[in-house]
């Protein structure tokens, strides 16, 4: 199979049904009887080398699961100790996969720029007949892909709708395991509510199977009698609380009321206070600036992908091009629009290419396009502004010119 894509990793689900059906409602599995489905992502065979590799540059990022006794001090062991540790019964997850493994980060990249969201991946390995995690729910949307092995699947309920993943901390406050800040709920204690509950749906995911959870979704898992391998892919949401904050600290340092401090000594029954609140809540609904505050937030995803398009460095130049010159954005790249007074940029975490505004319409077809024929560039634009064009977009590292295109 060629390299995978998120409609070929839901198929025969289609993208419009996960979206109103599924996505951030409810579980999704699908059983493919093709256990060599994600044959082109990775495979049993590979998770020695990834487990070697992770070792060496990540330590820290390989956690053996498990048996107490056996996890004692695993973050100092060497990979020889947590593959003997893993032969006793201890399971082992990689985090970020996606960092050590071309397949799995075309993905994630493929994914986030669908979502707008970050998304990561792990890998799990468990020994025959033995569970990694007890019970527990995520904060974060998951896709498991079953690559290895067979898993026993309980899913229950969810008993908080669609939990957050973190809240902005004031700054004396730490986050700290067991601290609980704004009433957010211990996920141990609001598990531990459905020990007596029978699951929602109980079933075996066997190599070539997916399976969706929306965060919040109560889970467990036991391989059955042979080793167990899948990767999870974590799909970690912007959400309305992260836009609110944003536009209200964008908002803070435009005005000077929100930035000054709570009377000395306040008091949480000071009627003053909240006659002072409700009067800043309503300025901060009339003046944030929505619009300002998502650009930010698109901004800060582009940046903090830290990805350089494949081929950037090692491609020479093309020897020609004209407008049937077919050619497509470097994959691993995200790109996006930035409409700068008398300028437009394309930008992405590498760099940014900027033009006079007269060139808007151009850009955002780029930025909006993943591949295209140079001729196809609208915005008025000569054809030989067109070549001029698609050269600096790839001597920039933006594009390159499609392996399938008759010029190159």
């Amino acid at each position: 199979m060629s390299e995978l894509d998120f409609d070929t990793l839901i198929s025969p689900c289609s993208r419009e049904q996960f979206f109103s059906e599924y996505w951030e409602t409810k579980p999704l599995r699908i059983s493919r009887r093709q256990p060599d489905y994600y044959g082109s992502l990775v495979s049993g065979s590979d998770i020695d080398y990834l487990l070697s590799v992770a070792c060496l540059l990540d330590r820290e990022g390989v956690e053996l699961l498990g048996s107490k006794e056996l996890r004692e001090g695993s973050d100092k062991k060497p990979a020889s100790a947590l593959y003997q540790a893993y032969r006793q019964g201890a399971s082992f997850r990689i985090r970020g996969i996606n960092r050590f493994w071309k397949p799995i980060w075309t993905l994630c990249i493929r994914m986030q720029e669908l979502f707008g969201f970050q998304v990561a991946a792990n890998l799990y390995c468990t020994p025959a007949d033995s569970r990694a995690l007890d019970r527990h729910y995520d904060l974060h949307d998951t896709m498991l892909l079953q690559v290895a092995g067979r898993k026993n699947w309980r899913v229950f309920g969810s008993p908080i709708e669609l939990p957050l993943e973190h809240v902005p901390l004031m700054k004396f406050e730490r986050p700290i395991d067991g601290v609980q800040y704004r009433g957010a709920p211990v996920i141990r204690d609001v598990t531990a509510k459905y020990e007596p509950i029978e699951p929602s749906d109980e079933f075996v995911l066997e190599p070539g199977d997916l399976l969706y959870l929306p965060r919040g979704a109560v889970h467990e898992a036991r391989s059955a009698d042979s080793i167990s391998a899948h990767v999870t892919i974590g799909i970690y949401p912007v959400t309305w609380v992260d836009l609110i904050a944003v536009a209200l600290g964008q908002l803070g340092y435009q005005d000077v009321r929100l930035r000054k401090a709570l009377p000395v000594g306040f008091n949480s029954a000071d009627a003053a206070i909240k006659e002072e609140f409700d009067k800043l809540l309503n300025e901060v609904a009339r003046s944030a600036d929505v619009s300002k505050a998502m650009e930010e937030i698109r901004a800060s995803l582009t940046w903090n992908q830290q990805a350089i398009g494949e081929g950037s460095i090692a491609d020479s130049e093309p020897r020609s091009i004209d407008v049937e010159t077919l050619i497509e954005r470097r994959p691993g790249l995200s790109c996006r629009l930035v409409m700068d007074g008398d300028f437009v940029r394309l930008a992405a975490c590498h760099g940014d290419l900027s033009l006079p505004k007269y060139f808007a319409k151009a850009i955002r077809f780029v930025s909006e396009n993943q591949n295209f024929s140079v001729g196809a560039i609208p915005g008025g634009l000569s054809d030989h502004s067109k070549i001029i064009l698609a050269r600096r977009l790839i001597n920039d590292g933006f594009f390159r010119v499609a392996k399938n295109s008759v010029h190159n």
